[in-house]
């Protein structure tokens, strides 16, 4: 099973919006998906969207499927998500699962990345000031504060991480990339020239959204087999 967190800036989109791409990437990768329509900010603020995020998995291990059955995968918001469900099961000391999907994980609410100003003019679609009004909404005043990059990532499952070259969170998926290397996690990082934010949900336009999808997949059967 592959566990979807969907982006949308922790305050829109669902799973409606998202189940396209979690569906291909779930062919790929020959399992199935699920994708939890988790709270939304402002209204829910934080820990609200990861505590969903936790009780759905909880709920698929509840349903008899063993964790190492189970993917997290995440876009966006999603992706931070599922690194920081990761970190929550850890410290609940529930069974961890095979890996995690990210697809250009939102991982620095501060948006402190080098990536914010290098890539600003290449960005098609994110803006600074946008993440940062997002971030206040689920974070409230706390959001500089819930920087997963910043945290104890000793112990997590493997991860492979997606971005596109031409965004402004780039450097999100750069910096969790090292911090999770240094902790000792398994991980592979792709960062897809000329590519955007997600370009993976352009998959009926885009050859390389296809062949990215492919990718996800195979890692997925992969480490689902192990």
């Amino acid at each position: 099973v592959i566990l979807w967190a969907h982006g949308g800036g922790f305050a829109m989109c669902s799973s409606r919006s998202h189940k396209g791409l979690a569906s291909q990437v779930a062919v790929a990768a020959k399992v199935a998906a699920i994708l939890p329509d988790y709270r939304l900010a402002p209204e829910h603020r934080h820990p609200a969207a990861l505590e969903d995020i936790v009780l759905a998995y909880g709920a698929i291990l509840a349903e008899g499927v063993h964790a190492n059955r189970v993917i997290l995968a995440g876009d966006s918001a999603g992706g931070g998500l599922v690194v920081a469900a990761a970190m929550k099961l850890k410290e609940q000391g529930v069974a961890m699962p095979a890996g995690m999907i990210l697809l250009s994980p939102w991982v620095d609410l501060a948006n402190r990345g080098w990536s914010h100003t290098a890539k600003a003019q290449r960005d098609p679609f994110l803006t600074t000031s946008v993440l940062n009004t997002r971030a206040k909404q689920y974070g409230g005043e706390a959001n500089a504060n819930l920087s997963i990059l910043d945290a104890d990532l000793r112990g997590l499952p493997p991860a492979f991480i997606q971005t596109g070259e031409a965004e402004i969170l780039m450097s999100d998926s750069t910096v969790l990339a090292e911090r999770l290397g240094a902790a000792g996690v398994p991980l592979t990082l792709e960062i897809w020239p000329e590519m955007f934010h997600v370009f993976q949900a352009r998959y009926p336009m885009l050859a390389q959204s296809r062949q990215a999808i492919q990718r996800l997949g195979q890692w997925a059967a992969a480490h689902l087999a192990q």
